[in-house]
C-alpha cells in the first residue's frame, strides 16, 4: 500500500512538471508569434494568434501585453465567458522572464 502511494505521488509530481513545461513552451511560441504584431501595433493579428488556443482545452485565457504593461490582445475560451479575468498587468502574474503563464485549475 505504501509503495502504491509513493508511485501515485511520483506520477502526480511528474504530471505537474510536464504540464508546466508544456505551458512554458506554448508561452515561448506565442511570444515569438506575436512579436511582430506588437512591433507593428496590429492587435488583430495578435488576437488571431491567441485564438489558436481554442485547440488546447486546458487553456481558459491568454493575453499579450504591450511594453507599458497594458493588455494588447486577449483570448478567453468561449465557455468561460467573462468569468476568467486577465491580470491588468504582467507584473501581477508569476512568469518566466517576460512571458507570463497561468495554468487552469480545473
Amino acid at each position: 500500500m505504501l509503495t502504491a502511494g509513493a508511485l501515485l505521488a511520483t506520477a502526480f509530481v511528474q504530471f505537474r512538471q510536464d504540464m508546466n513545461e508544456n505551458l512554458r513552451a506554448l508561452a515561448r511560441v506565442t511570444a515569438a508569434n506575436t512579436e511582430a504584431s506588437l512591433l507593428f501595433d496590429d492587435d488583430q493579428v495578435a488576437m488571431e494568434t491567441l485564438r489558436a488556443f481554442k485547440a488546447v482545452e486546458s487553456i481558459e485565457a491568454a493575453g499579450v501585453y504591450d511594453g507599458g504593461g497594458a493588455i494588447f490582445a486577449k483570448y478567453v475560451r468561449a465557455d468561460i465567458g467573462g468569468l476568467r479575468r486577465l491580470a491588468s498587468s504582467p507584473a501581477s502574474l508569476a512568469g518566466v522572464g517576460s512571458t507570463s503563464i497561468s495554468p487552469s485549475r480545473s
